[in-house]
């Protein structure tokens, strides 16, 4: 599973990190994993009002070391309410479906061009 927990994590930072609005993604996965701001805040050591302020857009987007911290707390948080939503995730990655229709989508290393076609 720790495999698994270490993509899922990536996954959610690789989302963040590529995002025009991170905070709507943070507040996106704080809602999927069903926690609070104010029990998120508890988790990391700071105000509730500092989770609004990103998610809201208030603050800048978050460094790195942000975003890590976020997204241990929210896996920390639901390991200890038993993984429930980290069990749904790393169950759909683990699929053959999923696995097929990653092969599907035929991404390409570098950009091709319809004309090229």
């Amino acid at each position: 599973m720790n495999d698994n927990l270490n993509e899922l994590k990536k996954r959610i930072a690789g989302e963040i990190v590529l995002s025009s609005l991170p905070g709507e993604t943070i507040k996106k996965w704080r809602e999927i994993f069903k926690i609070s701001q104010v029990e998120l805040s508890k988790n990391l050591g700071m105000g509730a009002s500092v989770i609004s302020d990103y998610e809201s857009g208030r603050r800048k987007s978050p460094g790195i070391k942000m975003i890590e911290k976020f997204v241990d707390a929210i896996i920390e948080i639901d390991l200890e309410r038993g993984g429930k939503v980290i069990r749904e995730f790393i169950s759909l990655y683990d699929t053959q479906e999923f696995k097929s229709f990653i092969i599907c989508m035929k991404e390409f290393e570098k950009p091709v061009y319809i004309k090229e076609f």
